[in-house]
Order: C-alpha cells, then sequence, then structure tokens
C-alpha cells in the first residue's frame, strides 16, 4: 500500500514539472514589465520579457517569464526570410515599454506553458539589439512561470493601459 502512495505521488509530481500546450484566446495580455533578457551567446535564439503579470485565457500569473525563439534553424525550415526573423527580434526587445503598458497576446497563437522554470537571465540594457552590445556577461538563474513561443511575432499590439 505504502508503495503505491509512493508511486502516486512521484508520478502526479512528473506530470506537474511537464509543459503544457495553451492556446491564447481574445483578451490575453501581460501587464508590468520588470526586465528582458536576450540570449546572444547561445545560438538558440530565445529573447525574453519579464513580467509582473499575465492574463492568458482568464487565468491570472504571477512573476512570469514570456519568451520568444527565433531559432534560425526552425524558421529556415519554414522559408521565412532571416531579415524578418530579426526584425521580430529587434520588435520585441527595443519596444520601449513602461511598468503601465499592457502587452496584448495575438489570439489563435499556441504558448508553451511551464511552471516555475528555470531560466537563465542574460539582462539586456541596450536598445538597438544586436547593434549594441545586447547583453552582460552577469547571468544569473531565476525562477518564473515560462511561456514560450515560437511565431512570428507573439505580441499584437503594446499598449499604454490607460486605467
Amino acid at each position: 500500500m505504502m508503495k503505491k502512495l509512493v508511486l502516486g505521488a512521484l508520478l502526479s509530481f512528473g506530470m506537474l514539472s511537464f509543459s503544457q500546450n495553451i492556446k491564447v484566446q481574445k483578451g490575453s495580455y501581460c501587464k508590468g514589465i520588470s526586465g528582458k533578457s536576450a540570449d546572444s551567446g547561445s545560438g538558440s535564439g530565445t529573447f525574453t520579457r519579464f513580467y509582473d503579470t499575465c492574463v492568458i485565457n482568464g487565468i491570472t500569473y504571477k512573476n512570469v517569464a514570456l519568451e520568444y525563439g527565433a531559432n534560425m534553424a526552425i524558421y529556415r525550415e519554414a522559408k521565412i526570410e532571416q531579415k524578418n526573423i530579426v526584425s521580430n527580434v529587434k520588435k520585441f526587445l527595443n519596444t520601449k515599454l513602461e511598468k503601465s503598458d499592457v502587452s496584448v497576446l495575438k489570439p489563435g497563437i499556441t504558448l508553451e506553458y511551464e511552471k516555475n522554470a528555470e531560466i537563465i537571465n542574460v539582462p539586456f540594457t541596450g536598445n538597438k539589439w544586436p547593434d549594441e552590445g545586447a547583453s552582460r556577461s552577469d547571468t544569473e538563474e531565476v525562477t518564473k512561470d515560462r511561456f514560450y513561443i515560437e511565431d512570428i511575432y507573439p505580441i499584437e499590439a503594446d499598449k499604454v493601459n490607460k486605467k
């Protein structure tokens, strides 16, 4: 009996650590930008915005990393030109956002969600990726609810929240 309980607990814990896919519905957004990260060294093409809050399909998530994957190999397979990828990355990283701004997610895109993910944060301090130094060497590991997307551009609009 005890073995079954332990096995059940381990299976439950294991299921919680895997990611799941969420199809974004209209009205989903992120607000309270608290930083951004540019993984310019590994070649994986992962660019991140950190938010205090995201509301996705009516569910509120706190302490969020919204990662945009611009993996060049995947985009080449889809026959998307590199200049379009670079343009999207620049838009994602260089849009100047204030804490009160709202980033509206495109309805219909699919986000990969992972609760309490460990993320390597390479703080992005420049304003003109990739022309300026896009990142500092002082990386840190952070734990956040992670939403990941490989899409042309995951944000429908960066709008100012007038509340």
